[in-house]
């Protein structure tokens, strides 16, 4: 739950207005709920699946956003990785946008693929909870405070920004004719389909924007010994390796590599605890 905070902490600190968060209704109860709606949330249900009302009436909200200027923020993924991986883009709020778009919104449109990582993530004993089967447990005000008697160190945070995507301009890129779709009473044939391929270009602009940082690179090494360690020196040699590779054949313009020297990167990486020596 830090990501929107620290998405809005610096667009903040950038000079920009923070945005309209669309958060799960699961967020939505005291004290946190109150407090998220002062910092720019909206709650939403996890599926509209068969309430058209509800459906009608949360569009008609997102366009009144979009048509008044303001940035809104949503997750695409529509919940949390528990693997790190990316997960298939949910499509329905992206679609929203482009009907919102259909509705004759005189302004153009751009999404911002946002990348957001840390060195260490809190819930990591929860997750692999999970993946072995257990159940998800709901959000809670007991669990507010149990949180806050686990704060540490926990490392950093990278936020780094992707290629924008102009929907206008894809729009016309992909389906030359959208703007016939304008105001027309009945959903166009074509709209399911690119809404789908905008959310895989979106997926993969956040994948572009990648953060490498001191506890991935780490492990990225260790987890692929034979015994998962090595001594010092070899590491530090692999870590510069690694580093050196990154800079000649870069993933993407838009992944961020670290710049400090290996030794400096191992040091701060002891600090977090997350390895034995």
């Amino acid at each position: 739950h830090m990501d929107y905070l620290l998405l809005s902490y610096v667009l903040y600190h950038e000079g920009m207005v923070p945005p309209h968060i669309a958060a799960g209704i699961n967020l939505n109860f005291f004290p946190a709920g109150p407090i998220f709606r002062r910092g720019g949330a909206f709650f939403i249900r996890r599926s509209f699946k068969g309430n058209k009302l509800y459906s009608t009436i949360f569009r008609e909200y997102l366009a009144e956003l979009f048509a008044k200027g303001y940035s809104v923020e949503y997750f695409s993924e529509g919940g949390r990785s528990r693997t790190g991986r990316l997960l298939q883009a949910k499509t329905g709020m992206l679609a929203m946008t482009i009907q919102a778009m259909l509705r004759g919104l005189n302004r153009p449109v751009t999404l911002v693929p946002v990348y957001i990582g840390y060195e260490h993530v809190m819930e990591v004993n929860t997750y692999l909870g999970e993946l072995a089967g257990q159940k998800k447990k709901n959000e809670s005000v007991l669990g507010v405070f149990k949180t806050l008697r686990k704060l540490k160190n926990y490392g950093k945070g990278n936020v780094n920004f992707g290629e924008p995507i102009n929907i206008n301009q894809y729009l016309t890129q992909h389906q030359s004719n959208w703007r016939d779709s304008i105001a027309a009473d009945e959903k166009p044939t074509w709209l399911t389909p690119m809404v789908g391929k905008l959310a895989d270009s979106v997926m993969v602009n956040i994948n572009n924007a990648a953060a490498i940082n001191a506890v991935t690179l780490m492990s990225s090494i260790l987890l692929n010994t034979e015994k998962q360690a090595m001594t010092r020196n070899e590491l530090i040699a692999c870590m510069t390796n690694y580093l050196r590779l990154l800079e000649l054949a870069p993933y993407s313009k838009d992944v961020s590599v670290p710049n400090k020297s290996a030794e400096e990167l191992l040091e701060h990486a002891l600090t977090l605890d997350k390895f034995e020596v």
